[in-house]
């Protein structure tokens, strides 16, 4: 289980940054640095375990995400109050990413992706799609890392799988609260590898319940039944995600992209 002793820990907070969810950064066991996300934080646990079943669609898609993990609090942090964050650390896990990058985008319409010729980021985009579509994506960021080649990366998950109006809302695909505004390609760019991404979406099979449940740390107070119904909301939007990437893979190819 997540709580295991085997999980890394949260060792030192180094700051916290001053966006909407407070994260802190830090550093842990493992000897590498995170942005945490604490279910105290001003978006509470929803908000982590959002995080947590994103990483793990993510992962099945092999969608570009940072390495993330669910890190536990080291005795010595536990009781501390992060004034900057206006809240407590304890017992409780943390979702934890791995990325180390600040300069984060956040998708404003009409947002266009960039970059999309630079490291391999037309085998990228589509899954990121697939990945959106999946988990009804709102409020989309994502970032470059310009350390290497601007790849594209995923980040900030808090607000998907409609949990933004009311936690856990779920909603239909077929209204248009189901359907996240995703950002268009730049005009000429490439066609992106979207056969992959659909081939992606479609092995995406009832294992998903037992991955997510198994990853989510039974102390966040979201319910028990949350990680399974996450599962059956995604496999429910496989074949509205899979149309959606086959309507981008068309018009790829009606614009005679490369």
């Amino acid at each position: 289980m997540v709580e295991s002793l085997d999980n890394p820990e949260v060792r030192v907070v180094l700051h916290v940054a001053n966006t909407g969810a407070k994260p802190f950064f830090a550093s842990a066991t493992d000897g590498h640095d995170y942005w945490c996300k604490h279910p105290n934080g001003p978006q509470g646990a929803d908000a982590a375990a959002c995080e947590v079943a994103a990483g793990v669609v993510g992962d099945a898609l092999g969608a570009p995400i940072p390495k993330w993990s669910v890190l536990t609090v080291s005795e010595d942090l536990q009781g501390i109050y992060l004034d900057k964050g206006g809240y407590l650390l304890d017992d409780q896990p943390v979702f934890a990413s791995r990325s180390e990058v600040v300069d984060i985008e956040v998708l404003e319409s009409p947002g266009i992706l960039r970059h999309t010729e630079d490291d391999r980021n037309f085998e990228r985009i589509p899954l990121l799609f697939a990945l959106w579509f999946l988990c009804n994506a709102e409020d989309i960021q994502f970032f470059y890392d310009q350390m290497n080649d601007f790849s594209i990366y995923s980040v900030d998950h808090a607000f998907w799988f409609g949990s933004q109006e009311a936690p856990w809302g779920f909603g239909d695909f077929k209204y248009s609260f189901g359907r996240p505004e995703v950002p268009f390609l730049k005009p000429g760019s490439i066609a992106g590898n979207w056969s992959g991404a659909i081939e992606s979406v479609a092995r995406l099979d009832e294992h998903l319940a037992a991955a997510i449940r198994a990853r989510m740390p039974r102390a966040w107070d979201i319910g028990t039944t949350i990680p399974d119904e996450i599962a059956d909301y995604v496999l429910g939007r496989k074949e509205y995600a899979i149309g959606q990437l086959e309507q981008l893979e068309l018009d790829s190819e009606r614009r005679g992209e490369r």
